[in-house]
């Protein structure tokens, strides 16, 4: 839970590989006479509770002596839009063997990426404003938790054996400052 993520951050013991999942669904707590906001940024909700939600992160990060141990990365299951300019490239089919199977329903067959997706890498390691150029996929989150964390590790499928990973984004031999507050 996101309260456990703050305790384990205070104390020092977040485990090695975290994920959070922001909340989908605005509900009420009866007992607790609380709301809670979707922070999913998916329409009809207010996407600044999303906003909210990364700025918390990255600040409980920023200011815990885990911080520079820490990469931030803030992605995206969709583009947002229905339109890019750049058309999707080839992609490896995310099978373990065999050849494409197309899915029933659309016919795609998984052979090329989908539209952009957004993300944001956050670190004492990287520069500020660094833009990065290298195409990255949603396997690419695994196949970087694999190659730090389980080298010896087989890929999930073929897409994700082929993936590019983060660490080359690490680029500074000592972590920047960033716990004063930035302008």
């Amino acid at each position: 839970s996101f309260e456990d993520f703050k305790k384990d951050v205070k104390n020092g013991t977040l485990p090695s590989y975290s994920f959070l999942e922001p909340r989908y669904n605005d509900y009420f707590d009866a007992a607790r006479q609380k709301a809670y906001f979707a922070s999913d940024q998916h329409p009809p909700h207010d996407v600044r509770h999303g906003e909210n939600l990364i700025a918390d992160v990255y600040e409980m990060l920023r200011k815990s002596d885990l911080w520079e141990e820490s990469l931030l990365v803030i992605t995206y299951d969709e583009h947002g839009g229905f339109y890019d300019h750049v058309k999707p490239p080839a992609g490896v089919p995310p099978l373990k063997g065999g050849q494409p199977r197309p899915d029933a329903l659309t016919g795609f067959d998984f052979t090329r990426l989908g539209l952009r997706v957004p993300a944001v890498l956050v670190s004492p390691f990287i520069e500020p404003a660094t833009v990065v150029k290298t195409q990255f996929d949603h396997t690419s989150l695994v196949a970087t938790a694999r190659k730090l964390f389980a080298p010896a590790a087989e890929p999930l499928t073929e897409r994700d054996k082929v993936a590019a990973t983060f660490e080359g984004v690490l680029t500074r031999d000592t972590p920047r400052d960033a716990r004063k507050k930035l302008n």
